[in-house]
């Protein structure tokens, strides 16, 4: 039996469905897992931009299914050999998947816009806030209308995947280029919006360099993005016809830009999982040490314990004097772009502050 529908197994053989279903299904869940990663981390602190990136999830998923559903029905072979008898239903569910492409792209951007502004909602940047609720509502506008523009290219509706029908449609170029191309603007703003907040931070260069870079991972969506609209033109009229490479990076471009949206806000348990790996290197170290001891390959243990816990002991108080630094500790619930609002420049007039002194008890 093949996997192809009507397919022979020499045409079944040809098909790049294996490819297809392992990347599609690997990232959709490494996605799932980030995406639940963030609900339980913020379960005691959900907010309306928790909310929205679950319901994008779900977006995601639906347009998963539909690309691994479209290789039963020729996705992953050349356009020539596709069996007729499959085409009519390929295309319904080309048709039926591409509402979904748009709305997980327009998701992930708004719950990143909505993120923003909830942590400077009790700030004296107002401006900033406003450009950030600008860019979401264009953001989010701009999706539905591409949802639009895929659902009602053609008229009648049935034209899109009967060219039988009798209608008109939209050039297909014409269309997809300009919404591919306003898609990666929004990309590259929307990750790029926290960064200049992270200027009025008092952490040290490296440590404001590391949050850019956190950020500026997420550019790694608008590369996807780039490359799906590269293939472009082989949909195109003057094209093969075949969709295979452009279902498969909207695929990709859709679960990256998930994952990537999540990873500002879980920082601090990402932070903590470092820590703990820091902590079991040290104290294998140390039972390194111990072994080496209780054998008595060294001529005076104690003096070799007592280095090493010294030498252990100034790095910790250098990390830990870095993060008398900040403000707020980085192991809470809320992302760092709370830290960069509570450090703007404080008003004149009465300032109250705060001194907290924090005593750390050894024991050797």
């Amino acid at each position: 039996m093949t996997w192809v529908h009507n397919a022979t197994p020499e045409v079944d053989g040809i098909s790049h469905y294996p490819a297809i279903i392992a990347v599609s299904v690997s990232l959709c869940w490494t996605m799932l897992i980030v995406v639940a990663a963030r609900g339980v981390y913020r379960r005691r602190s959900l907010g309306s931009d928790d909310f929205v990136i679950f319901v994008t999830a779900l977006f995601s998923v639906l347009y998963t299914i539909f690309c691994v559903l479209q290789t039963r029905w020729g996705l992953g072979l050349p356009t020539v050999l596709r069996p007729a008898q499959n085409l009519l239903t390929f295309k319904r569910l080309s048709y039926s998947g591409k509402p979904w492409y748009q709305l997980a792209l327009g998701g992930y951007k708004v719950a990143l816009c909505i993120g923003y502004t909830r942590f400077l909602a009790d700030t004296d940047m107002k401006s900033y806030r406003r450009v950030i609720i600008a860019t979401g509502v264009f953001c989010g506008a701009f999706q539905l209308v591409c949802v639009l523009l895929n659902l009602f290219s053609c008229l009648p509706i049935r034209k899109n995947f009967d060219q039988s029908v009798p209608g008109t449609c939209l050039p297909f170029l014409t269309t997809q280029y300009p919404m591919a191309s306003i898609g990666i603007l929004c990309d590259v703003i929307v990750f790029l919006l926290p960064i200049p907040l992270f200027t009025r931070l008092s952490f040290s260069r490296g440590t404001i360099i590391g949050l850019c870079i956190l950020f500026a991972c997420g550019l790694i969506t608008t590369i996807c993005s780039i490359v799906r609209a590269t293939y472009l033109s082989q949909v195109g009229p003057r094209g093969s016809g075949d969709n295979t490479n452009v279902v498969l990076w909207g695929t990709i471009e859709i679960n990256v830009g998930i994952i990537m949206s999540c990873l500002p806000f879980l920082h601090a348990l990402l932070a903590g999982v470092f820590r703990k790996s820091g902590q079991t290197i040290r104290e294998l170290r140390h039972k390194k040490i111990a072994c080496r001891v209780d054998d008595s390959t060294i001529s005076d243990p104690a003096s070799v314990m007592a280095e090493s816990e010294n030498g252990d002991l100034e790095k910790d108080d250098a990390l830990h004097h870095g993060d008398m630094q900040r403000t707020r500790s980085h192991s809470s619930d809320e992302p760092i772009m709370a830290e960069a609002a509570q450090e703007a420049p404080a008003p004149e007039g009465i300032i109250k502050t705060t001194q907290v002194e924090v005593f750390e008890e050894r024991i050797r």
